[in-house]
């Protein structure tokens, strides 16, 4: 059976993108694999959404094998570490931003 960095791997070669995958595990114990390529832009779409899609496609593949399998996190050069990041300020209003720099 195919490790999720191997299976993903596959998936981008069949889908035209040449990446580097490295893999680690988050908090919970989940692998994430941080994918790298000069391609990125096109691998994560508008949004976010391509990249939503190789995730979900990859984890049903996972599951289709082994009805227990971990959850896989795909990433792509630390795209959504920085969206986490960045959320609670774009969502905040400016008296919330303003009260909690003094």
């Amino acid at each position: 059976m195919m490790t999720p960095k191997e299976l993903l791997d596959t998936m981008l070669g069949y889908l035209g993108f040449v990446v580097q995958i490295e893999e680690t595990r988050n908090e919970g114990g989940n692998p994430t694999l941080q994918i790298y390529t000069e391609e990125s832009r096109r691998l994560i779409g508008r949004n976010g959404e391509t990249l939503e899609a190789i995730q979900f496609l990859l984890n049903r593949l996972l599951q289709a094998k082994d009805k227990d399998a971990e959850k896989a996190i795909g990433d792509c050069e630390h795209y959504r570490s920085m969206r986490e990041h960045r959320w609670p300020i774009a969502c905040a209003s400016p008296a919330v931003l303003f009260n909690s720099s003094q």
